[in-house]
Order: structure tokens, then C-alpha cells, then sequence
């Protein structure tokens, strides 16, 4: 299976064609590939899912490797130019990979279900100071694709991560949808709004393929039986931006954590988990083995989508368990049974 880092996931195009403000678009509109000057734009539109509203004043200055002691105001104020500044022009050869990678990820989900792919979806080539290298992620209808991976030329890794990064935008495009998807990895909706203590809600990095904190999944502790409704929680292990850790990686820190009947999250003083994930029953059991990328149900569903459509294609599943394919195939009946 093809690994590639992510914090928490084109087009026809002709050589030496003159450059404009959409550089491009299959004739389907089912991509397009965005100029510098627009997707600067697009990249702080967030109507959807207020990524940036959730954004803590500490994730904000590691993003920006900044160690100035700002107001959350004065740091937002600017974060957001610094965002718009990540984003570049793709050039002429990359544009041609892309598109022929996009063209073939969007062949490959229109055999599995037409009907899943309902608007443009706008490609983003970013710089790589914010997150570093090797990160794609997605907001609305856009998927934001590092300069490091273009720069490889690997299609085969381009094309994995291009259907990952649509489930993406397929599950956030149709809630009810999603709620199936999650439903067969064991998340359920809460019925309640999340409340966090302030020692972890200060320490909060928000995943941007999986901004939502709105499911949860049951577990047990294996030594006393225990009941628990836990939802996934990445926060930073430190307590501000460090110069002698500058990758925003070197920050990163997931748990499951408990939240009880009110949702208010179970935190130590410090702002841990009061949970171990290896003495917990019920997730892993859950969201079986297809892939260690677990830090959100959407990360789950998003490379099961990915495992699925590329086992099809290849019609290879003996890397799968039993219970992975169990897995892949009630997904599978999910997705080819919708209808918009």
C-alpha cells in the first residue's frame, strides 16, 4: 500500500497554451486546475465546514514557525495572508501529469457510481511552509496538492492519493451519505455538541479533510469493562512554537479521548487522554486493518475508498483480511447505491 503523510487528502491541458486565470478543465467540468491569483482565493473560502474559525492561536504559529507571543486577533490577522501567500502556479508539465492522473481518478469513481461525483472539484498546487512536505488536504471542493509530490512525478502515488483526497469531498458533499460510511467503521452521530476543557482545546490541531468532531465510536476497557464514547483528538504535545521544532509534524499527538453524557471531553490536568488506545476494545475491532491511517472516521473511510476503487481496478484483494474485505465490500454497497 503506498504510505504517504498527511496531517490528518485534473484535467486536459495543452503544452505551451497561454496561461489565464483557469489554467484549465476537462471538457466534463469535472476539474479544474487553478491559477496562483484564484486559488488564493479559493484557499480561504470556508463556508462549509469553518475550518478557520476552529484554527487554535498555537497551531496557527507553528503553521507560521512563529514564536511572537500574538493575541489570538493579531495572530489570525496574519495567518490568513500567510495561507493565501502558499499558493503557486502549476506549470506546463505538471499541469499534463495531473490532468492525466485526475482523468484516470475520475474514470475510476464514475465506473463504481456516476452519481458520486456532483461538482467541479478545483486543483491547488501549495507551497509547503505550512504544513511541509508530502501534505495534501482538502477544504469544499478543493484538493490542495504539494509542490514536493508534483515535482516527483510519481503517477502511481499521485493517483492513490487523488481518490483519497475525493472521498474527501464526496463524504463532506452529502452528510447522509457520510453517515453511512461512518456507520460501517462503528462512528455515530453525536447528539450533542463537544465541549473542551481549555487545556486541550488550546493544544488543538484541526485535521482539514476531518474539521468535524460530531461522531463518536463506543469502547470498553479490556480490564474493567467499562463502557466509554470516545471520539479521536490530535493535539500538540508541546505548549507553544519551538525553533528547535520546526516541522509541524514534530508536534503532533493522537488519542482517543472520553466524553460523557453531556460532551464534555475527560482530560487529565495537562490535557491527556485519561484513555490508552491499546486498552480499549471496540476501535480497532471496528475499523479493521485495510489501513493505519485512523486519526478521523473520514481518514478510515477516505483509504478504504482508495483500497476499494484500486483492488477493483487491478481486481487484486489477497493483501486484504477477511474482515477487511467484509469492510471494503459494505462500502463498496454504500457507494454504488447512491443516488443523489
Amino acid at each position: 500500500m503506498i504510505k504517504y503523510v498527511l496531517l490528518f487528502s485534473y484535467f486536459s491541458f495543452t503544452m505551451g497554451c497561454a496561461q489565464t486565470n483557469t489554467l484549465s478543465t476537462n471538457t466534463d467540468k469535472a476539474y479544474e486546475l487553478l491559477s496562483k491569483e484564484d486559488a488564493s482565493r479559493l484557499i480561504l473560502k470556508d463556508d462549509v465546514e469553518h475550518f478557520f474559525d476552529k484554527l487554535s492561536r498555537l497551531e496557527m504559529d507553528i503553521q507560521m514557525k512563529d514564536t511572537q507571543k500574538l493575541s489570538y486577533d493579531e495572530r489570525k490577522a496574519l495567518f490568513l495572508p500567510f495561507i493565501a501567500s502558499e499558493t503557486m502556479d502549476f506549470d506546463s508539465t505538471e499541469a499534463v501529469m495531473i490532468s492525466s492522473v485526475m482523468d484516470s481518478a475520475i474514470l475510476l469513481v464514475n465506473r463504481l457510481n456516476p452519481k458520486l461525483l456532483s461538482s467541479t472539484i478545483q486543483l491547488v498546487k501549495i507551497n509547503t511552509n505550512h504544513y511541509g512536505p508530502s501534505v495534501y488536504y482538502t477544504r469544499e471542493n478543493g484538493i490542495y496538492i504539494p509542490k514536493d509530490a508534483l515535482a516527483k512525478g510519481n503517477t502511481d502515488e499521485l493517483l492513490a492519493v487523488m481518490l483519497h483526497e475525493i472521498s474527501h469531498i464526496i463524504s463532506r458533499s452529502d452528510p447522509a451519505m457520510k453517515h453511512q460510511l461512518y456507520d460501517q467503521i462503528g462512528f455515530k452521530p453525536l447528539d450533542t455538541e463537544v465541549v473542551y476543557p481549555k487545556v486541550v482545546k488550546d493544544r488543538i490541531l484541526i485535521n482539514p479533510d476531518g474539521v468535524n468532531d460530531d461522531f463518536y465510536i463506543p469502547v470498553k476497557d479490556k480490564k474493567t469493562n467499562e463502557e466509554y464514547r470516545v471520539i479521536p483528538i490530535i493535539t500538540s504535545d508541546k505548549d507553544s512554537y519551538r525553533l528547535t521544532s520546526p516541522a509541524f509534524f514534530d508536534y503532533l499527538k493522537f488519542d482517543l479521548y472520553a466524553i460523557d453524557d453531556s460532551g464534555k471531553v475527560i482530560a487529565t490536568e495537562n490535557g491527556s487522554s485519561t484513555l490508552k488506545m491499546n486498552e480499549v476494545e471496540g476501535f480497532f475491532e471496528e475499523i479493521e486493518d485495510n489501513t493505519g491511517y485512523i486519526i478521523h472516521p473520514d481518514e478510515v473511510i477516505a483509504d478504504n475508498f482508495m483500497l476499494l476503487i484500486l483492488a477493483i481496478e487491478k481486481n487484486e484483494y489477497e493483501n486484504f483480511s477477511p474482515e477487511g474485505m467484509i469492510l471494503l465490500n459494505d462500502i463498496k454497497q454504500v457507494l454504488t447505491s447512491y443516488k443523489q
